[in-house]
């Protein structure tokens, strides 16, 4: 991401930028070609395609994460509750639960149980800290998803009853496959990595852009 604050490291992170950039272009120019040879007269179009309306980003985690939750919740699975409220967030991965019934049939609950069954699940992930929740008369109406790195990694360290080691272990290895960095870390209690702090903005009579004059 372009330092505008113009900074000793505005140079080098445009540079990184470009790079990976560059790089992500061969991964996909490689892939296409192993498309085209593996499944000739494929039509691209036949692949979902993050590029059209309708997606929602998830972390290449989200299967260990998964996997975690139900352990947690063993006996009363709430994965497919989590995920589901997951797909309906933005960015500010905040859920209203106005559509209970809706919600509980896309989580995989049918019947007249459906929405209890559904809402105990919900009320599970709040008390395990993957949602926060907010209502009134003891009914759970919004909620905020929090990083599931974060509380996974504050079950670890307080040695959370129903949390698989080995599973917590995949997390960390899978991260380091990854590159996310926020696996292993609790930002309240952490340092934060250097590529996770934002900038420094200045006013805009001290910012410019790379290779162009200061604006005034």
């Amino acid at each position: 991401m372009l330092n505008r604050a113009g900074g000793p490291n505005s140079g080098s992170s445009f540079i990184t930028g470009v790079n990976m950039a560059a790089r992500q272009h061969r991964i996909a120019k490689k892939i296409q070609e192993k498309i085209e040879l593996y499944w000739p007269g494929l039509e691209t179009s036949e692949l979902w395609s993050r590029k059209t309306d309708g997606f929602t980003s998830v972390p290449r985690t989200m299967p260990i994460i998964l996997s975690i939750i139900d352990d947690l919740t063993k006996g009363q699975p709430a994965s497919s509750a989590y995920f589901e409220l997951w797909c309906r967030a933005y960015d500010e991965m905040f859920v209203s639960l106005e559509q209970r019934q809706q919600q509980a049939l896309m989580s995989g609950f049918s019947g007249q149980r459906a929405e209890r069954t559904w809402g105990d699940r919900v009320k599970a992930l709040v008390e395990l800290g993957f949602l926060l929740g907010h209502g009134s008369g003891g009914r759970i109406q919004r909620i905020l998803i929090v990083n599931p790195h974060v509380v996974i990694e504050r079950m670890h360290r307080q040695n959370q009853p129903g949390l698989v080691q080995t599973k917590y272990e995949l997390l960390r290895e899978r991260a380091i496959e990854i590159g996310a960095d926020d696996v292993g870390v609790d930002p309240r209690t952490d340092k934060l990595p250097t590529s996770r702090v934002a900038p420094t903005v200045l006013p805009p009579s001290q910012t410019s852009t790379v290779g162009g004059p200061k604006k005034t």
